[in-house]
């Protein structure tokens, strides 16, 4: 199974190497998964978020070499200002002994933090999104952050280079999590890629230091390549698509299908 845009999945498997993750943690499929693979490859992970009691709860879960022995939680509201961000990345750099922290997967929205909290050797995993490559109809205000978010974490990467700080923007696509729930679920989930392979194909942007990466089935994926390429062509098609995506509730609504099928009547 596929998913992943061409330099993802060119660079091969991923590598066995330990981890000290210090995770943004949202509590979706995604995250979740994240921690799964992570802990099943010898990772030594750090889950964070303002939700201890859930975080116990995915720690007892996950298996692997250091797991969940290996795993440790760290309270954390990444709200809470620059000193308090700082106060915490040195905890998580004192945790197993002090062997550091390789990776950051962060997936949630915050300011930008004093530079004396990044002063370490380190790679930012952000959980951006397609939306910040392309237009997404039916989720304007959604889109509005994404494109934002995308140049904020390549222009730090820039910003950090001779620091020896790497930055990693992810964009994933549709994603079967367990976020979701209604009697319509299965055709919500149409075209979603499995929070496992996802998971997966991060891991790989992780581990071959790609500075960014796009994780979708197709047409998505597709389009994204098409928009690099032909942007004309991809703003047609979505143009095209958006108003019926909008009327679809849901249903088929990151389907080819789309195209052809026409626009409800109001």
């Amino acid at each position: 199974m596929a998913g992943g845009g061409l330099p993802t999945l060119v660079r091969g498997g991923r590598e066995e190497r330990v981890f000290s993750c210090y995770e943004r943690w949202k509590g979706g499929g995604t995250e979740r998964a994240l921690a799964q693979q992570f802990a099943q490859l010898g990772a030594k992970l750090i889950l964070s978020s303002r939700r201890p009691e859930q975080l116990e709860r995915v720690k007892a879960s996950l298996r692997g070499p250091n797991a969940p022995h290996g795993v440790a939680i760290l309270p954390f509201d990444i709200g809470a200002g620059s000193e308090a961000i700082q106060e915490a990345v040195l905890k998580a750099e004192a945790l197993f002994d002090g062997a550091g922290v390789d990776f950051i997967v962060h997936n949630a929205a915050h300011t930008r933090p004093k530079f004396a909290a990044l002063d370490a050797s380190e790679e930012f995993l952000k959980v951006s999104s397609v939306a910040g490559k392309i237009p997404s109809p039916a989720q304007t205000v959604y889109s509005a952050s994404k494109p934002a978010v995308n140049g904020y974490f390549h222009s730090l990467r820039a910003e950090l280079a001779d620091k020896n700080i790497k930055v990693i923007v992810v964009c994933p696509g549709p994603i079967d999590t367990d976020l979701k729930s209604g009697t319509s679920r299965a055709q919500n989930l149409e075209r979603r890629l499995p929070a496992y392979r996802c998971a997966e194909l991060i891991i790989v942007a992780a581990t071959h230091g790609l500075k960014e990466a796009w994780i979708s089935y197709h047409p998505i994926l597709l389009l994204l390549y098409v928009a690099q390429y032909l942007p004309s062509v991809a703003y047609a098609v979505i143009d095209k698509v958006g108003p019926k995506r909008v009327h679809s509730d849901g249903q088929q609504a990151y389907s080819a299908i789309l195209l052809f099928r026409r626009k409800k009547q109001t």
